[in-house]
């Protein structure tokens, strides 16, 4: 792997484990055991490595989007589809956790970011139609908007929910991990539980035997 993507998976892991407010470039060098001077030559500094980073995100999330594209027709292959989303989305966490003290200390990146909550809000909005157009869900359309609105709020803010969590254990459990796989796996579920209330009946038993899995 060429040194510029090492810096760059680093910091995504490292944004996401410690927070964007916590990291430093040094700290990253001192994770790669490179120099500073060595990253300050792909990286001039530390806004650079979070653009960057935003571009990835929204790169690798038009892909995922490319990819499902027409794919889902039956309900499991759509329940499929947003773990995978679900997933991907807390891989890049920190943009959405820590989007406020990004923004503030690096006020150039908010356009930056503006696209990356467009994309999302668009894929969930899409998400939604789709279930309903292919009958999975029924919904009026001000039930189904609003259906859309709550799942984007899980799926990008569910990684700041599950830091808030973990600061409430007590010291020794209460490490900041949002990646952590119970945590993902609770706010899959609760993205699922969303669907409840609007689910067909053609539909309803496997969506009831998906959340049995994810208490």
């Amino acid at each position: 792997m060429k040194t510029r993507d090492r810096i760059l998976t680093c910091s995504l892991e490292q944004f996401a484990e410690q927070g964007v407010g916590q990291v430093s470039t040094n700290h990253i060098a001192d994770c790669l055991d490179i120099s500073p001077g060595n990253l300050y030559h792909h990286f001039r500094n530390k806004q650079s490595i979070l653009r960057e980073l935003y571009l990835w995100f929204v790169a690798d999330f038009m892909r995922f989007l490319r990819a499902d594209e027409h794919q889902a027709v039956v309900s499991s292959e759509f329940w499929r589809s947003l773990e995978l989303c679900f997933q991907l989305v807390q891989r890049y966490c920190f943009i959405f956790r820590d989007a406020n003290f990004v923004i503030l200390k690096y006020p150039e990146l908010e356009a930056d970011f503006r696209e990356v909550v467009k994309q999302t809000d668009w894929a969930s909005r899409n998400f939604c139609n789709q279930l309903a157009s292919n009958g999975i869900i029924v919904a009026e359309e001000e039930d189904l908007q609003r259906l859309a609105t709550n799942l984007h709020f899980i799926t990008s803010q569910w990684g700041g929910y599950g830091a808030m969590r973990a600061a409430c254990l007590p010291a020794a459990a209460g490490r900041r991990q949002t990646n952590d796989p119970n945590n993902l796996r609770l706010g899959y579920a609760q993205a699922l539980s969303l669907f409840k209330p609007y689910i067909s009946a053609r539909d309803r038993d496997e969506l009831l035997a998906i959340l049995a899995d994810y208490p």
